[in-house]
């Protein structure tokens, strides 16, 4: 890269958005996540598909 400020301002933002909690929601209620996997269960959308 050669704009070292730019890079480390990309950085920073992208390592500030990867630390954000994601929250799903089924209808008004939480979804829990997976035990141990790191993700929200089924990948399934709510419409049926896949």
């Amino acid at each position: 890269m050669r704009n070292p400020v730019a890079h480390r301002a990309v950085r920073l933002i992208s390592e500030a958005a990867a630390n954000v909690p994601l929250l799903a929601y089924e209808g008004v209620e939480e979804r829990e996540r997976a035990s141990g996997s790191g993700t929200f269960g089924t990948t399934e959308r709510a419409d049926g598909g896949t």
